[in-house]
């Protein structure tokens, strides 16, 4: 153990609802907290500051940290925006990724972000924002420096393979993972979106009683927080065992199309 930070409460470094918590290539965390509409800042000598996020009629979900960009992505669930800031709190004009309109009635275009609930970075410029009512797909961005437009659409994947995933990372290196919190299985998959092993689950082959999230590191190895022992386990990134049906695809096509599969 090495410190804290932090406390319960509503004055300057307490938190009221702290909802997610992201670090920065500088080794400054930021904590979201959607009880007060801020981003608590903290760095080695303690609470450095805050700042609002977010607005009145919105409802903040998630915060991710662009290293190529050096930006904070916070994820407005009513909205379905993605607010970019840089480190010291500044908005940035344009939104990272923001829902089109749409008519009444009809169904999300492709690249329209509808229900989103988490999203994630992976270091390389790259934004994962998981929607639908059960987590079913995964569309990836690409952001642009300084958000001096809108992140492109890059792809989309459907969870055909794995349903009911909570919680995603991605790390600098291509591969990102998929957590089920219910059954405690990890999937891996390679940056074009195949499945390529997995990890937990119940019985014999379970590594962690009771996993809640997962992260990534530089190097590309994962960490999985364990509630029941309350633990933090590391694992090397090459150590996740095949999968079942090896080679299986992460999606419903055979081949990446612009709505189901990551280009390449």
């Amino acid at each position: 153990f090495l410190a804290s930070f932090g406390a319960r409460g509503n004055l300057a470094g307490e938190f009221m609802q702290p909802k997610s918590i992201v670090a920065d290539s500088r080794g400054a965390f930021y904590v979201l907290d959607t009880g007060r509409g801020q981003v608590l800042v903290f760095r080695k000598g303690g609470y450095s500051g805050e700042f609002p996020v977010g607005s009145p009629e919105g409802s903040l979900a998630d915060i991710a940290y662009d290293a190529v960009g050096d930006m904070l992505l916070v994820l407005d669930e009513k909205t379905c925006e993605v607010l970019a800031y840089t480190p010291g709190g500044v908005k940035l004009p344009v939104p990272a990724v923001r829902a089109p309109a749409e008519a009444a009635g009809a169904a999300p275009s492709i690249g329209a972000i509808s229900r989103p609930s988490l999203i994630a970075c992976d270091g390389t410029s790259h934004l994962f924002v998981i929607s639908g009512d059960r987590s079913d797909n995964i569309d990836r961005f690409e952001l642009k420096p300084g958000a001096d437009a809108p992140a492109t659409f890059a792809g989309r994947l459907s969870a055909a393979v794995a349903p009911n995933f909570t919680r995603l990372a991605a790390s600098p290196s291509g591969e990102f993972y998929l957590l089920d919190q219910a059954t405690g299985l990890l999937w891996q998959l390679d940056p074009s979106g195949w499945m390529t092993g997995e990890l937990g689950g119940p019985g014999d082959t379970a590594s962690w009683p009771k996993a809640r999230d997962v992260a990534t590191d530089s190097n590309g190895d994962f960490y999985v927080l364990d509630n029941a022992l309350c633990t933090v386990r590391r694992f090397a990134r090459d150590s996740v065992r095949p999968g079942t049906k090896p080679g299986a695809r992460f999606g419903r096509k055979a081949k990446a199309s612009d709505s189901d599969g990551l280009p390449g």
